[in-house]
């Protein structure tokens, strides 16, 4: 699950046509996943995925705002698991 979980945020980085913030973006995702990977937790497929999925059926759609509060939320989710305030 976390190496298609890296795939698809790899290939958001890359949809971005902008090299430098791809980079960034990956770095970022692999000091991320250093802590996340930390974190003892049970994961559940169907809870796992869905955010990515959500974001997935927003770009399906075209819709850049429902695109933008999703990938919003899921950040914040993310940021709030590894500082344990989720």
């Amino acid at each position: 699950m976390i190496e298609l979980d890296v795939e698809f945020h790899r290939r958001l980085f890359q949809g971005t046509k902008n090299s430098q913030l791809a980079q960034l973006l990956e770095r970022l995702l692999s000091h991320y996943l250093r802590f996340w990977l930390a974190i003892q937790r049970e994961i559940e497929p169907q809870s796992f995925f869905a955010e990515t999925l959500e974001i997935i059926r927003a770009i399906e759609a075209k819709d850049e705002a429902r695109l933008r509060a999703a990938s919003a939320a899921h950040i914040k989710r993310s940021v709030d698991q590894i500082m344990g305030t989720f």
